[in-house]
This record gives C-alpha cells, sequence and structure tokens, in this order.
C-alpha cells in the first residue's frame, strides 16, 4: 500500500439472499480491519477484540486472516471460518469453524424474527478495558449508510 496522507474508510450496503449488511473495511498505513455488520451483531477479522465485546454482551464472530492473505475486504468474511466468538454469539447458534456467510445468515435471520423494537434504541453495556490517556482536540463525524428513525 502506498503511503497515503488519511487512511480509507469504506461502507456499502450488500445484498445477500437473506437480507442486508454493511460491509465495512478500514486502511492505514501499516494496518487494516474489516467486517459484515447487522442490526444484531457483526461477523470481523482479526482485529476486533471478542473478548471486550462479549463483556458487552454484543453478538460477534471472528475470522483470522493471515501475514501473507489479510482479510482487507469485507467479501473475504464470506468463505472465512469463524475462528472465536461471544457467548451471545454463541447464545445464537453461530459456531467455531462455520463460514462467515452461515453467520451472516443467522444475524440477518435473527434481525427479522425477532420482534423487538430497533436495537439501537437500547442502551449499551460498555467494555471494561480501561484506554490509556484522553483524546483532546479532536472530533468524530459518524455517517450511518442507513440512518434509522430520528
Amino acid at each position: 500500500m502506498k503511503k497515503n496522507p488519511l487512511p480509507i474508510v469504506e461502507n456499502k450496503v450488500m445484498e445477500t439472499e437473506w437480507g442486508r449488511c454493511i460491509g465495512h473495511r478500514a486502511e492505514w498505513n501499516g494496518g487494516m480491519y474489516c467486517a459484515l455488520i447487522t442490526n444484531r451483531g457483526l461477523i470481523g477479522c482479526g482485529a476486533y477484540d471478542v473478548v471486550c465485546l462479549g463483556e458487552a454482551n454484543h453478538i460477534v464472530a471472528i475470522s483470522r486472516g493471515t501475514q501473507e492473505n489479510p482479510y482487507v475486504y469485507p467479501e473475504q468474511l464470506f468463505e472465512a471460518r469463524i475462528m472465536a466468538l461471544t457467548d451471545e454469539a454463541r447464545k445464537v447458534g453461530i459456531r467455531k469453524g462455520m463460514k462467515g456467510k452461515e453467520a451472516l445468515r443467522i444475524l440477518l435471520e435473527l434481525d427479522k424474527t425477532s420482534g423487538e423494537e430497533d436495537p439501537r434504541a437500547k442502551p449499551r453495556k460498555t467494555c471494561k478495558k480501561k484506554v490509556p490517556g484522553k483524546l483532546k482536540g479532536t472530533s468524530q463525524v459518524t455517517r450511518r449508510a442507513n440512518p434509522g428513525p430520528t
């Protein structure tokens, strides 16, 4: 990857036979990660901390690429094998060894059959990990590809 003044961050709506998800990827000089994100949880690469996300009761399953073949694009996660997951992911039927597309199907079907309110409206638990230092003089802008009701 050539040196870029800013990192690359991409989000796109991905159509599957079970429904839609967001394909997310970020790449910077020296690193990258990607994920398939649904309203109920995500399938991600090894950059995600399943212990921390598990403490927050998130449904998360990850696969790990290798240094020679890293996961850079969310499409790569469809055929990737799940290698680690949170207890919440296990409770909904996601298992180690299944393909990412099988785990994605479970998440998208769960979203259709849950009958619950929009999960974004519920208060979230946070990770108990302590992060050293504070960010000063920064601002964050987050755009959602498919914003919910305001």
